[in-house]
């Protein structure tokens, strides 16, 4: 949500900063055709992307506010980051690296952070998200109320007749000159309308009111024809479907309020040149003629819908007139000007605001680099200061490229450093993952468990050709799939491997490792083979596969996923939500709306999961409060699962690359060694600090881990 205002507050700014200076220029050089393409601008660049960000020193975020209290846990994600003059080594100094770190890319590439985001009852995002209903409210009213006038309109003008050969045929003279194509249909219409054009299509159409014709000379029709005709040839009807779109988004905004009004104002002179220009011997009959319209109008009007161009929108009538009756100036803009505002368009919408580095940015960045000095009062410095921060951050956020190192960091530290300057220790334990195997950059579809150093990546094979697995807590046992059975082994050299249970399944183990519960499929009763109607079976069995009872009670709810280390709660997950359970499945409840593969901590206190297409780790405190993101993935990569070291500390996951399929949209998995490589991602959860663990290639031999993985504790 936090990405999300920051843009809507570019937009704004840019949009609101070229209003300004549009303003001021149409003030100073009153030319109709510039002032319109200028305002047209504007109403682009409320609905165009940014492509290049322009920093204002004098916007400061929420997040940037000075004087702010250090961020805490709970806080939501554009919560501050530094209070004080000063931050000791405590938690809140912790939190303020946190942050810092967690300045990491989001899923369009841009910078998001501090990376904490409050889910819970009573966060400060809550008055965003009202604020956010309010505007979809009147966004939803703006579009019915344009609907039902749009139906009424059409009603309106349902039953219409050609106009007669006279007036069809100074259209098509008045078209010609004008340089259109083909002569719009001219239809007359018994309603109360002004003189419009109405186009719901491709091609508009020229309503006139049949009880005004009778009061216009044949001079004044004719110019009543050009005016319109004058608004196809520019365009206009596009305009009001343009401004129709931003309107509906941007109804709050007083800035487009302003644009609408004067874009009218600036359109009805533009055709007026129009007008003069192709019947000049009729401006007496044209200025007559909008007398007599405004005059017929003035009784009774009907509620025009806002993608209708027509000559009696709102005009200072005096000004019109006198300009029409003595003003000569061309209908056109010189082609110079022309270019020069289309360099002014590529160069405007392209831009967008971001808030200038503020002191709590700066100082978060510094705190990455040296977080054993304590903060400390920061002048505003210079922008090669600002430029430096900034950096910084993005060092931090950045993921190592398939040329990198393994084992080589990607931290703002220099070096295996902690924070007192001793070599930070090693990480412990073995990572167990599931992928193919190959050689020569070719993948050969076979099917591995490795067991992998969490501290150089080098790997070997522990089980070929099996399917998901599962490591018991004491790390002495590792159960898999293989053929349609379930099997176990030594989770350490896979010694003494054999079948335990006559069904492939997903285990999980019981906190003391002298049990597991198993998930199975089965296709249902009578299900075509192409089906994907299965029936789920979970068995309490002994970690021999000895003394297996189905528990009924558990079987609706898909795959579990841990056990907490007290023996109380399951982690399962059920339409996309995550839940706690107890293990006769009697008791349940909710922490999590979306997530996937939960895992508990190793205290049972938290748990960690994962949104595996948007490329975030998150945390979630066992009683469902204080869900926070700690770790963002650039765009187009993906995690399977995230599993914790043994104290609790790190969270490992393996990375994977993605691709844009055929359709050239849709992101798919992207399994070319040649291409990409998948990398282990190891994340300090109490800094947001990242490392990465290239694997190694091994005697001409590549692993490929393709999500599951297992984080064993070492050998006591």
């Amino acid at each position: 949500m936090n990405l999300f205002l920051q843009s809507l507050l570019s937009h704004v700014v840019i949009a609101a900063l070229l209003a300004g200076l549009v303003y001021g220029v149409t003030r100073i050089w009153r030319n109709p055709q510039l002032s319109h393409a200028l305002w047209v601008l504007v109403l682009l660049k409320l609905i165009t992307p940014p492509l290049v960000t322009l920093p204002i020193p004098g916007l400061v975020s929420e997040a940037d506010a000075p004087g702010a209290p250090i961020a805490q846990t709970a806080l939501p994600l554009d919560s501050p980051v530094v209070g004080g003059a000063r931050a000791e080594h405590s938690s809140q100094a912790v939190e303020s690296r946190h942050n810092a770190h967690n300045a990491a890319f989001d899923l369009s590439g841009s910078f998001v952070g501090p990376a904490q985001e409050a889910v819970s009852g009573g966060s400060p995002l809550d008055w965003r998200r009202t604020l956010l209903a309010i505007w979809a409210a009147g966004s939803l009213v703006l579009i019915v109320v344009g609907l039902r006038r749009v139906r009424q309109f059409s009603l309106l003008i349902s039953e219409t007749s050609p106009a007669d050969a006279d007036v069809q045929r100074d259209a098509a003279d008045l078209a010609q000159k004008l340089g259109l194509r083909c002569s719009p249909q001219v239809r007359i219409v018994q309603g109360a309308i002004p003189p419009v054009v109405w186009s719901l299509g491709i091609r508009p159409v020229i309503l006139l009111p049949a009880t005004l014709l009778p009061q216009l000379g044949r001079a004044e029709q004719l110019t009543i024809l050009a005016h319109e005709l004058a608004h196809i040839r520019r365009g206009d009807h596009w305009v009001r479907w343009l401004e129709a779109l931003v309107f509906v988004l941007y109804w709050w905004n007083p800035c487009v309020w302003l644009v609408r009004r004067e874009l009218n104002v600036v359109e009805e002179q533009c055709c007026d040149l129009w007008v003069v220009w192709l019947v000049p011997e009729c401006r007496r009959a044209y200025a007559g003629a909008i007398v007599q319209t405004v005059e017929y109008l003035s009784n009774a009007r009907a509620a025009m819908p806002l993608v209708a161009s027509g000559l009696g929108r709102s005009f200072p009538l005096k000004t019109r007139i006198t300009a029409i009756l003595a003003e000569s100036r061309t209908h056109r803009l010189p082609s110079p000007l022309r270019l020069g505002l289309a360099v002014v368009a590529v160069t405007g919408l392209s831009l967008s605001a971001v808030p200038g580095h503020s002191l709590a940015r700066r100082a978060a960045a510094e705190s990455v680099e040296r977080p054993a000095a304590a903060a400390q009062t920061l002048d505003n410095g210079s922008q090669q200061e600002d430029d430096a921060s900034s950096a910084e951050i993005t060092k931090v956020a950045a993921i190592q490229t398939d040329g990198e190192k393994p084992g080589e960091r990607t931290t703002g530290d220099k070096g295996e450093k902690d924070k007192a300057g001793a070599p930070k220790p090693a990480l412990r334990g073995r990572l167990i993952a599931r992928g193919f195997w190959f050689r020569s950059d070719m993948l050969d579809g076979k099917l591995a468990i490795a067991s992998i150093d969490p501290e150089t990546g080098a790997w070997k094979r522990l089980v070929d050709h099996a399917d998901n697995f599962s490591v018991s807590p004491d790390g002495q046992t590792i159960a898999y799939a293989v053929d349609g059975a379930l099997w176990n082994g030594d989770a350490a050299t896979n010694a003494n491997p054999g079948k335990i249970f006559n069904e492939a399944g997903h285990a999980v183990f019981s906190p003391d490792s002298r049990s597991m519960l198993v998930t199975t499929w089965k296709k249902k009763a009578g299900a075509p083979d192409d089906s994907n109607e299965y029936e789920t079976t979970v068995w309490r069995m002994g970690i021999d596969g000895t003394a297996a009872v189905p528990i009924a009670d558990l079987a609706g709810w898909g795959s579990i996923y841990d056990w907490s280390s007290d023996g109380r709660w399951l982690l399962a997950e059920k339409g996309r939500a995550i839940h706690l359970l107890r293990p006769d499945g009697k008791e349940s409840r909710q922490i999590a709306k979306r997530g996937e593969h939960p895992k508990f901590s190793p205290d049972g206190q938290r748990v960690a999961y994962v949104k595996s297409w948007e490329g975030q780790i998150r945390v979630i405190e066992a009683d469902g409060s204080n869900d926070r993101l700690v770790f963002q993935a650039p765009q187009m990569i993906m995690m399977h699962q995230a599993r914790w070291s043994e104290n609790g500390k790190h969270l490992a996951a393996v990375l994977m690359d993605l691709t844009y399929g055929n359709d050239g949209t849709t992101p798919i998995l992207s399994a070319d060694p040649k291409v990409s490589h998948p990398r282990v991602g190891i994340v300090d959860v109490a800094t947001g600090e990242q490392r990465t663990l290239t694997l190694p290639r091994q005697e001409d031999w590549d692993f490929y881990p393709t999500g599951e993985l297992e984080w064993l504790p070492a050998p006591k």
